[in-house]
């Protein structure tokens, strides 16, 4: 056997091991195809039947369920909240506050004051929180986060896009928010959000839509 056959076979089982440690059921199923794809793949040069089977099995499978999950008719609802003064909003943050603390470093929930918000719900569970604190003409982002069974920026669409037109904001017209990670930087880019001049990219703006 050459030793790029080998290869390819030791890199698609490194796929398949990555698939199994993927929160997001969505992306554990897409590199689970895409790996499984691969050793049916290695299967052929090889010449083992069983491993072309069964990888063939699976990545049916895979596809059926991905094409079930896109075609889903999810139900997206959200849930205004007094910010940091709600019970429910409390034990959201208690429960996933280390992941909170690794994407929003400086959040402090003690800093309760003026803060409004919205808990996102899809099939009527809570995947997503958003915080915010409102001033003159623009509102400050406190925290925008999402489970990672359910970060898939669906939820942030349809607060961006939807939420943010049904509650009331005032003279508000864009959000401003903080970007602590690179991560995150790059999430504000991909919803619509620019950098402020002379901020190196700490801090992103987007208007709110009419």
């Amino acid at each position: 056997m050459e030793m790029w056959v080998e290869y390819f076979g030791t890199a698609m089982s490194a796929i398949i091991a990555v698939s199994l440690m993927q929160k997001n059921i969505r992306w554990l199923r897409i590199f689970n195809t895409l790996g499984s794809g691969g050793f049916a793949v290695y299967g052929l040069l090889i010449g083992a039947l069983p491993v072309i089977i069964l990888n063939c099995f699976i990545v049916v499978v895979n596809t059926v369920y991905l094409i079930r999950m896109r075609n889903s008719d999810e139900k997206f609802d959200f849930l205004p909240v007094e910010g940091l003064q709600s019970l429910y909003v409390r034990k959201f943050i208690d429960f996933h506050r280390q992941d909170i603390q690794n994407i929003f470093p400086s959040f402090d929930p003690e800093d309760r004051e003026g803060v409004q918000g919205c808990l996102i719900l899809r099939d009527a569970i809570p995947v997503s929180l958003v915080l915010y604190r409102l001033n003159a003409e623009e509102g400050d982002i406190i925290i925008d986060y999402s489970v990672p069974s359910h970060r898939d920026r669906t939820n942030a669409k349809y607060f961006f896009e939807y939420v943010l037109r049904h509650v009331d904001l005032g003279q508000v017209k864009r959000m401003k928010a903080g970007a602590e990670s690179p991560v995150h930087r790059q999430y504000l880019k991909q919803m619509g959000f620019t950098p402020l001049p002379g901020e190196e990219e700490s801090f992103f703006v987007r208007e709110i839509s009419s």
